[in-house]
């Protein structure tokens, strides 16, 4: 590209220096002449950091609201929560904003919120709030927020905080900047023991040392025995631990796996264990597998339902193991609504099936 004369001298001619007018210059010659124009639009899925960022969101937040312009138009200053939704593997978040108890009835709640997590910088997060009396779904607020997340032990994703503002989106940008501030805390997922109580005895025996080393050598030994040397196996059989009788153990991974009666020994042990469990206090079976979390938008009051898990039957979120990956990648898999119908619902099936069944044996 070449610089014409006329350019060059308007350049001088306008900042009424040289400085200004060599970067005039250096913009022509380095600007791209001709855009390209992008492809159409492809299927672009979450990936594995969009998906934990997305598990951090999804969930229920306590907000408390601070500043002296903080108030957001028809709604209250206190008992406020926020319902955020995202797809396994999307990048659309969806949510609501109002109080608690109308959340969970079947009044429209006063504020939806729109977003999305395609933006690089996954720590600051932008949103818009739609009222619902808005005639054309436009948005009134921006959110801006960042997310500090907590990960607690093993079973639950956590709590975490998102700390922002909400900022009106037709406010002059002459104008002095809001005090309109807010904090949102998530809510921890109940688990079922928590909702279930054990009795103490049952409890106690559970947790012993004893019974936690013989339910873990008990799996690891049938699970890894055809991999194990000859000398591991002695050991094992020196005490006693080895999967079935000496000499003919029966591996529950092995190539002989479904004809050497392992199905049976696992069949044989849990029946055992869960006997000597509801012989110390009542466990009813579950009729069927639980359902995964409810979408947000098609079902506003399952999915408050499913967070606060009133039963103990509810699914528990995915968590984060940390230092392995592949290991919460396989639990966030297990738990996707597509493992479940594509899985969990053809083995209900199956396992009702006298014709399926007729043709499967123990091992």
């Amino acid at each position: 590209m070449s610089i014409s004369r006329r350019g060059f001298i308007a350049g001088l001619a306008l900042t009424g220096a040289a400085v200004p007018a060599v970067y005039y210059a250096h913009r022509e010659l380095t600007r791209e002449p001709f855009p390209i124009t992008p492809d159409e639009a492809t299927v672009d899925l979450a990936d594995t950091a969009g998906q934990r960022l997305a598990d951090k969101l999804r969930g229920v937040w306590r907000v408390r609201l601070e500043g002296k312009d903080s108030n957001l138009p028809g709604l209250p200053s206190e008992d406020l929560e926020l319902f955020l939704d995202i797809a396994q593997r999307g990048r659309g978040l969806r949510g609501y904003l109002d109080t608690a108890e109308r959340l969970r009835s079947a009044d429209v709640p006063r504020y939806q919120v729109i977003g999305d997590l395609v933006k690089d910088d996954s720590a600051r997060l932008y949103w818009r709030l739609i009222p619902s009396d808005a005639s054309d779904s436009a948005p009134t607020h921006e959110c801006e927020c960042v997310l500090d997340e907590v990960w607690a032990d093993f079973g639950n994703a956590g709590s975490g905080t998102l700390s922002g503002r909400f900022l009106p989106l037709d406010r002059p940008l002459g104008q002095l900047e809001l005090d309109s501030r807010f904090v949102a805390t998530k809510r921890l997922f109940p688990e079922a023991r928590q909702r279930i109580g054990l009795h103490p005895d049952l409890l106690a025996r559970l947790i012993s040392p004893e019974h936690r080393l013989f339910h873990q050598l008990w799996h690891a030994s049938r699970d890894k025995w055809h991999t194990l040397p000859e000398d591991k196996r002695e050991a094992l059989r020196g005490l006693g631990w080895q999967p079935g009788p000496r000499g003919t153990e029966r591996d529950a991974r092995g190539k002989r796996k479904d004809r050497n009666g392992s199905g049976v020994d696992f069949f044989f042990m849990h029946r055992h264990m869960l006997g000597k469990a509801r012989s110390i206090q009542d466990l009813p079976s579950w009729q069927r597998f639980p359902m995964p979390q409810p979408e947000l938008v098609r079902d506003r009051v399952g999915f408050a339902r499913y967070f606060d898990n009133h039963d103990g039957f509810a699914l528990p979120p995915t968590w984060l193991a940390s230092g392995d990956d592949t290991y919460t990648r396989w639990v966030s898999d297990i738990k996707t609504a597509e493992t479940y119908h594509s899985n969990f619902e053809v083995w209900e099936s199956q396992y009702r099936d006298p014709r399926y069944l007729s043709r499967l044996t123990l091992g």
